[in-house]
């Protein structure tokens, strides 16, 4: 720490002739920081232990100090010796800072202690304009073709499943399009092809290019997530046996066993329940049962998503061997839901939720626990959302929350039916009753399994009704105070972390 202190008090007193450096010299310094970029997310793919973790922190301070020095180069060097070469460093540096600020600023609060001792900021309104600037107006060469990936990627990902209603994707479309005709079989925006299809509600069209993708030679990988798309395609049409093919396709992933186990456990589970097929259930519990052997750590951690998997495993033997809607659950979650955009296909989905309110209604009288039936009721709420019923929606959540005090196992639903009113409010533009509503289901709830997607949700809603939600720079003395607490906490002391990051072998 000292010597950090020490070199920046030097660099502060005496700055460097940036002018001095070579154009080569230069590139290599940018190289070394994407270097950085890289080693981070490989360790972040194979953190598995606390040890791993220091070198992870560690490697992603010096990216922040690299990128810092980077950001000074391009402010002060004024001779360069090639101007394609000052072109091709300020795009580098440009798309670097605009990937940092969009992510950051979609960043919820609750997951920003990381970042924001690392003394970042971010704001989606500067990260756009940097992305927009080296994609379409730069002329960059290859950086500018990875900018518009980036953000048409943007916009069919991050967005749709990241934001409470669909996104303008005319412009999006256009570029997938002009690239398409040039690149006719290419595997990357054939893919943005079929999940703008899905996004606009043309479920069958989306399986069809999926289905030519699929047919085309192409890396393992892409396969991967080909299939991933098609489950979620043939979930919202219901169709659990295409989902249980799909889904066995992609079952040895090395990245989330836990999930793709968990998806062909869950699709087994409906399809044995609709059909009745005691031999289908008994393989469904067999997969249920595997994944606690099955868990991997990124980044130290449990995914979210791999923790509600374990958890709706384990209500899955607490319930006796029964789920409520599952894949219903995880269409909303991934809020695939929304790209519903057939009224009949809602209304079909609305059937099998109402099938299941009217088979747990009877709890209501005789029993003193309504998981069942609250879970059940909540979904109906959602569909009721989706089909712009707000009245009957709202009688669906304030039913869950007058009867809070008779949940047992699915602790999710009461904060969960707390967003869908705060988005019934906003959907209305009673956004005072929308932000009452959004706030107390942020901060009135703690320690349930879809904690991280209530907070992603309500963090959404609130950019959507205009509010500001870039994120301040931090204080970096703040950081290395929290470093030291950190350590502490592990019992690890600094000699034993400067063991660890001097030890190439982690």
């Amino acid at each position: 720490m000292k010597n950090s202190f020490l070199e920046n008090l030097s660099k502060w007193i005496v700055s460097p002739n940036y002018d001095k450096y070579t154009d080569v010299e230069v590139f290599a310094e940018s190289y070394h920081a994407q270097h950085y970029a890289m080693l981070i997310a490989l360790y972040a793919m194979e953190t598995n232990s606390v040890f791993t973790l220091i070198k992870l922190a560690y490697h992603l301070r010096n990216l922040t100090r690299r990128y810092s020095e980077l950001w000074q180069i391009r402010k002060r060097r004024q001779n360069w010796e090639d101007e394609l070469a000052r072109l091709y460093f300020e795009a580098h540096m440009r798309f670097a800072n605009g990937l940092i600020n969009i992510i950051i600023s979609h960043t919820p609060p609750k997951f920003l202690k990381i970042m924001n001792f690392l003394g970042y900021k971010g704001s989606e309104s500067i990260g756009l304009n940097e992305m927009n600037k080296v994609a379409f107006e730069m002329n960059a060469g290859f950086m500018s073709k990875i900018a518009q990936l980036a953000l048409i990627y943007y916009w069919v990902y991050g967005k749709p499943h990241g934001e409470n209603v669909p996104s303008d994707l005319s412009l999006c479309k256009q570029m997938i399009e002009a690239e398409l005709k040039i690149y006719p079989k290419s595997m990357i925006y054939g893919l943005a092809k079929a999940k703008i299809e899905q996004i606009d509600g043309q479920i069958d069209r989306a399986i069809e290019i999926l289905l030519e993708l699929i047919e085309a030679p192409n890396l393992i990988i892409a396969y991967k997530a080909f299939y991933f798309e098609l489950i979620w395609c043939y979930a919202i049409k219901l169709d659990w046996k295409k989902c249980i093919e799909c889904a066995e396709k992609i079952r040895d992933s090395r990245h989330s066993p836990v999930c793709m186990t968990y998806l062909n456990a869950v699709f087994r589970y409906v399809e044995a329940i609709d059909t009745d097929d005691q031999s289908l259930l008994d393989q469904a519990s067999k997969e249920f049962e595997t994944l606690p052997s099955l868990r991997i750590r990124h980044f130290g951690k449990t995914m979210t998503t791999e923790k509600a998997a374990l958890q709706n495993a384990r209500l899955f033997f607490k319930k006796g061997k029964h789920l409520v809607l599952p894949v219903i659950a995880m269409l909303y979650c991934g809020n695939y839901l929304m790209f519903v955009r057939d009224q009949n296909h809602l209304e079909k989905i609305m059937d099998r939720i109402e099938r299941e309110v009217e088979r747990y209604k009877h709890q209501i009288e005789n029993s003193a626990i309504l998981d069942d039936y609250l879970t059940a009721l909540f979904y109906k709420g959602v569909l009721l959302r989706l089909l712009k019923r707000y009245p009957n929606a709202l009688e669906c959540f304030e039913f869950i929350l007058e009867h809070k005090n008779r949940i047992d196992l699915e602790t999710s639903i009461v904060p969960m039916a707390t967003l869908e009113l705060g988005l019934v409010a906003m959907e209305m533009n009673n956004h005072p009753e929308a932000k009452k509503w959004l706030d107390h289901a942020e901060k009135d709830f703690a320690g349930y399994t879809a904690e991280n997607f209530v907070h992603l949700k309500v963090y959404a809603a609130i950019r959507m009704m205009g509010e500001n939600t870039d994120k301040k720079k931090a204080n970096k003395n703040k950081f290395n105070k929290h470093i030291i607490q950190w350590l502490k906490f592990h019992g690890i002391d600094m000699k034993k972390y400067r063991e660890i990051i001097n030890d190439d072998r982690i």
